[in-house]
């Protein structure tokens, strides 16, 4: 099947199930701690994975060599800035005809009052290192996926109630 890219991989919790279908799964993740998680459970259940120390806006890889792009749980901790490169690498590494499935949370999310609004002019850089939330609307999904030169396949909306309150969260399947 080829190889599957895990953006923010964090501790390799998508590894087995991207393995499972048959993958090969490089994993990137800004934070070296998660890598070594990673490391630790590649080694544990013997799976052939490969954790990298990098960035979802500086992915190490050459062109066109993934064929799967699996980027749930980490696209949101980018400033809008990083956001655009990520964008731009994914596409970047894709394969012609490769997918991603790239995760969002919507604006009405209830993390979303946790903390003041930054304007996306004055959000820090490197985003990872700071509670920095996207939260995005499906216009503005798919402006993002338009301007990387990918193309969108299906986007849905999906809720989970917690205590705290609704999350509501994006998913979007591209292709190149």
């Amino acid at each position: 099947m080829g190889w599957a890219l895990d953006v923010g991989c964090g501790t390799g919790r998508a590894f087995l199930p991207l393995t499972e279908a048959g993958y090969r799964v490089i994993g990137i993740d800004p934070i070296m701690n998660s890598i070594r998680l990673c490391q630790q459970r590649v080694s544990q259940v013997s799976i052939k994975a490969y954790p990298l120390l990098a960035s979802a806006t500086h992915i190490p890889l050459s062109d066109q060599t993934i064929g799967f792009v699996f980027a749930v749980n980490s696209l949101f901790y980018l400033s809008p800035v990083e956001l655009t490169a990520a964008f731009l690498e994914i596409h970047r590494v894709l394969q012609p005809q490769g997918c991603a499935l790239l995760h969002f949370l919507a604006l009405d999310d209830w993390r979303h009052k946790l903390a003041k609004e930054i304007p996306p002019e004055q959000a820090p850089l490197p985003g990872y290192r700071f509670v920095i939330t996207c939260f995005c609307s499906e216009e503005k999904i798919r402006e993002w996926i338009y301007r990387a030169g990918l193309t969108l396949i299906k986007i849905e909306l999906k809720s989970i109630a917690s205590e705290a309150g609704i999350q509501r969260n994006w998913l979007a399947l591209c292709k190149k």
